[in-house]
């Protein structure tokens, strides 16, 4: 009987010592995987900690603000102004040979005349007129400029007028014609483009 108890005493002892084994190793696991899982969670700090200074280190948006509009050139667009109304006022006026008047003007009188009322003083020659301001190519033309023509396709300044519109490929002029006075034509005409030799900007 005695030895039974012994024998009986030995397993629990034995199955104790397996039972504290399990649970330790058990414990040891626990412990490990809270380590792991307190590091994991300290990296992720980290790398958020480092985003957020890249983010911040980031130079800022610049806003772009609207274009603002640039100022008319109210200086030459008055003096154009001036002059093609002075112009277009002359409508109608007869041509005369000579005459810088209502009662009758030629060409170069008519664009004198007009250009006389913004208070610029041009030569009294359409061919003196045509070395007046600077050179403009024809599909560069403004209202204001001056158009010069030949009379007889001999490549000689012989005729002026004024341009008082403009745009893609089409303009047109104000002068004084020899057969009907004062009148608007198209620069892109048939006629007038076979005898158009420059332009000059004077404003």
């Amino acid at each position: 009987m005695y030895n039974n108890v012994f024998l009986a005493e030995v397993k629990l002892q034995k199955h104790l010592c397996q039972y504290i084994s399990i649970s330790l190793l058990c414990l040891l696991l626990i412990a490990s995987g809270c380590g792991n899982a307190h590091k994991a969670k300290k990296k992720r700090k980290k790398k958020k900690a480092k985003t957020e200074q890249v983010s911040k280190a980031k130079p800022p948006v610049k806003t772009v603000k609207p274009e603002e509009k640039r100022p008319a050139n109210t200086g030459k667009n008055a003096q154009a102004e001036k002059v093609l109304t002075a112009a277009k006022s002359y409508l109608g006026t007869p041509y005369k040979y000579g005459g810088t008047t209502k009662s009758g003007m030629d060409c170069s009188g008519f664009v004198l005349t007009s250009f006389r009322a913004a208070g610029i003083e041009l030569p009294r020659t359409s061919k003196d007129q045509s070395m007046q301001g600077k050179a403009v190519d024809k599909k560069d033309v403004i209202p204001g400029d001056l158009v010069f023509f030949s009379r007889s396709f001999n490549k000689e300044v012989g005729h002026a007028g004024i341009v008082v519109e403009s745009g893609t490929g089409s303009a047109k002029f104000i002068h004084a014609s020899t057969s009907k006075g004062v009148r608007i034509d198209d620069l892109y005409g048939e006629y007038w483009s076979k005898l158009f030799l420059k332009a000059r900007r004077i404003l």
